[in-house]
This record gives C-alpha cells, structure tokens and sequence, in this order.
C-alpha cells in the first residue's frame, strides 16, 4: 500500500513498534485503530486479504472509503 509502518503508526496513533507486531501477528487492533484506518482512505479488508473491499465496511465504521 506504499505507507511505512511508521506512517502507519502515526495514523492510528499507536507506536512503530506496536504496529510491527501487529502485522507479524502477535498483537490485534482495535475498533478505534481500524476506524482510523479507514478515515485515512486505508482499506482495512485488503489489509487483512489482499482483496479490495468494495464499500464493503463503510455503513459499520461510519466512514466514507475511498
């Protein structure tokens, strides 16, 4: 997705280091931080499938994706 897991961190106010844990599987995200995501125009599905979402979880995070 061409952002770095410090630009990351930063868009869901949690630590680099944090967030590298994340994504090697030993720590899980919260409701909030995937909210963030998503208000940043991240699309939390692909993250997590490598697939698009297609508007998929707009009406439950409440938030307009890009």
């Amino acid at each position: 997705m061409a952002v770095t897991q410090e630009q990351m961190s930063r868009f869901i106010h949690i630590s680099q280091k944090y967030y590298s844990k994340v994504e090697r599987g030993g720590w899980l995200l919260a409701y909030y931080e995937l909210k963030s995501m998503c208000e940043h125009g991240m699309d939390v599905h692909f993250i997590f499938t490598c697939q698009r979402c297609g508007r998929k979880y707009k009406d439950f995070l409440q938030v307009e994706l890009f």
